[in-house]
């Protein structure tokens, strides 16, 4: 039969080692535990990891105003990167959800979030035109009590929800951003996107869309 007895702090005292030891690896294992990136779920977009992963097909495009040499992209291990190095004012990089997901999205609250990191500023390149940030586009089809061109014509209707950036906001650490957005339910089309418009370089990782369930 097996017996437990309490450990007796007689032993542990003349064992100040053993027990140093063991409580500095729990600390360690604690820490790890704690700072380590956590886990998450990329929802309903595709290469989350931005194409980089071995395998993974790349579904999201880096769209410009006008030239393409004002913005430069890397991607690395998981990481993109947006750098202005030029005068136009805006890019981005979104992606387009399948036209096979519209229709579970229509009418419902969606959540985009991402991690950020980066340096913004206006000093060289002024205020943007556009705030930098997360951006959701929707277009959907006019309704009943559609006017003007969009009745006359059948033509979508576009107009989009944001979670802006001050033009210098200074984002030392990894934070993760959230736009959480309703959609019509007429939608037809759905983009996010990652806009970048000021000066400096701005981060983003770990990318999610996600449907937001009633209680």
């Amino acid at each position: 039969m097996a017996i437990s007895r309490p450990v007796d702090p007689a032993v542990i005292a003349r064992c100040p080692s053993i027990s140093t030891r063991l409580l500095v690896t729990l600390a360690a294992l604690l820490l790890i535990a704690g700072c380590g990136p956590q886990p998450y779920d990329p929802g309903l977009l595709r290469s989350p990891g931005f194409g980089t992963a071995e395998g993974e097909r790349r579904s999201w495009t880096f769209s410009h105003h006008a030239s393409t040499d004002s913005y430069e992209l890397t991607i690395d291990q998981g990481v993109a990167a947006i750098r202005r190095v030029g005068p136009e004012p805006w890019a981005f990089l979104a992606q387009m959800l399948p036209e096979g997901s519209i229709e579970q999205l229509a009418g419902r609250r969606l959540v985009f979030a991402v991690e950020l990191r980066g340096q913004l500023d206006t000093t060289e390149w002024g205020k943007p035109f556009e705030p930098t940030g997360l951006l959701a586009k929707m277009w959907h089809r006019p309704g009943d009590g559609a006017r003007g061109a969009h009745a006359l014509l059948g033509s979508e209707r576009v107009h989009s929800e944001r979670l802006p950036l001050p033009g210098d906001a200074s984002l030392p650490d990894w934070k993760r951003h959230t736009l959480e957005f309703d959609t019509p339910e007429t939608l037809s089309r759905l983009q996010i996107a990652i806009v970048m418009s000021t000066g400096g370089t701005l981060e983003m990782r770990n990318p999610s869309l996600h449907i937001v369930e009633p209680d």
